[in-house]
């Protein structure tokens, strides 16, 4: 994923919570068992990043932050929504939005 500038992806959850303009962690996960892929944008709460799951008190942009229960979750960068969808509705009933985000702001940052 490096040199990624821009990514849209749907979020299911806690999209409410943002809006255009925020700044947020950019976060993938991967059922390895299964191969599927989902996206997040996390707000950063000044935190400096993402926090493993080794040491809560080691937080990064960048790489990989953990694996519980067969789910792997990197870290793809310090990022600002640059767009946000009105509300929508998967074939299941379950709400979410699509989001952009812009380039990464610190890809010189762990």
């Amino acid at each position: 994923m490096k040199n990624m500038t821009q990514k849209t992806f749907k979020q299911y959850r806690d999209y409410a919570m943002l809006n255009e303009g925020d700044i947020v962690v950019l976060v993938s996960y991967e059922d390895l068992m299964t191969g599927e892929e989902w996206w997040r944008a996390i707000p950063d709460y000044g935190h400096h990043g993402i926090p493993g799951n080794l040491n809560a008190d080691i937080c990064c942009y960048h790489g990989w932050r953990g694996t519980t229960n067969d789910v792997s979750m990197h870290a793809h960068g310090c990022r600002k929504i640059i767009k946000i969808s009105d509300e929508q509705w998967d074939k299941d009933r379950h709400s979410y939005c699509k989001i952009t985000v812009g380039p990464d702001l610190k890809p010189d940052e762990d």
